[in-house]
């Protein structure tokens, strides 16, 4: 942070967190949980800019003042996308800075509950016959963990 930004009181004026799911999605949910208490002091603006994987996003974070004004509210596609989509025009590891961890949601694939003795069955035949395994993984990390299925 640089100097003259730390020795202001912050915020000093609106703040934009960008989030980049659609509106009613879980991460929009959480950037609104955290609204009313960062607005005690200035407005907070959710930003709502979906797509690409949240890309969209992470290139107007990027763009943005690096005036600690303008944060990205986001999954953990952010420490993926730069191996999963070539040329995004920003480096992410360069251009942003992660600030905390707000949560830990477990992605999990389900059946329907009518089916999931038949489905589930399927899915776990369908998985166990092929060559490879499933597998899980989890971006940013370089360990692999045994197979869910």
């Amino acid at each position: 942070m640089p100097s003259a930004l730390a020795q202001q009181d912050w915020p000093a004026k609106p703040i934009r967190i960008i989030v980049s799911f659609a509106p009613g999605g879980l991460t929009d949910l959480i950037a609104r949980a955290l609204q009313p208490r960062l607005q005690e002091a200035q407005p907070v603006i959710v930003d709502n800019k979906p797509g690409a994987g949240g890309t969209v996003a992470e290139a107007l974070l990027a763009r943005a003042p690096a005036d600690v004004y303008t944060l990205l509210l986001s999954a953990d596609s952010v420490p993926a996308n730069p191996h999963l989509i070539p040329n995004l025009g920003y480096d992410s590891l360069k251009d942003l800075q992660p600030v905390s961890l707000l949560a830990r949601i477990p992605l999990v694939m389900l059946v329907n509950n009518g089916r999931a003795g038949d489905d589930g069955e399927r899915v776990r035949e369908l998985r166990q016959s092929q060559q490879r395994q499933a597998q899980l993984r989890q971006p940013g990390h370089r360990h692999q963990q045994p197979p869910l299925l």
